[in-house]
């Protein structure tokens, strides 16, 4: 698996507009951290099986920006009616942490 920060980023989300769960569960750490306004997750599998019933509505990102390092990406797009921004910080080739914001106004 890739560990440039932008192609797992990608694939990862290619894998929720695919609707293909083993995938995206593929990219993210066993222990992954998921923050958002909504909830708040300490495993992989806690945030798949609570979140993955979006991905039917999910459909694909619209990026508005995007920003890589090696070990973290910034990422802003438009889902649906809401302007959302996430940090997400890799490790080993693996999304480890994501930290979400947005903003159903913008």
């Amino acid at each position: 698996m890739s560990t440039n920060a932008k192609d797992i980023i990608r694939r990862y989300y290619d894998a929720w507009a695919a609707s293909d769960r083993d995938a995206a569960r593929a990219f993210l750490q066993d222990d992954l951290k998921f923050r958002s306004p909504q909830d708040s997750f300490d495993s992989a599998d806690a945030f798949l099986d609570a979140c993955w019933q979006y991905a039917e509505s999910f459909g694909g990102v619209d990026m508005l920006q995007d920003v890589y390092e090696p070990d973290k990406a910034y990422i802003a797009y438009r889902l649906n009616e809401f302007t959302v921004a996430e940090f997400h910080k890799i490790r080993d080739g693996k999304i480890a942490e994501v930290y979400v914001t947005m903003n159903p106004t913008v």
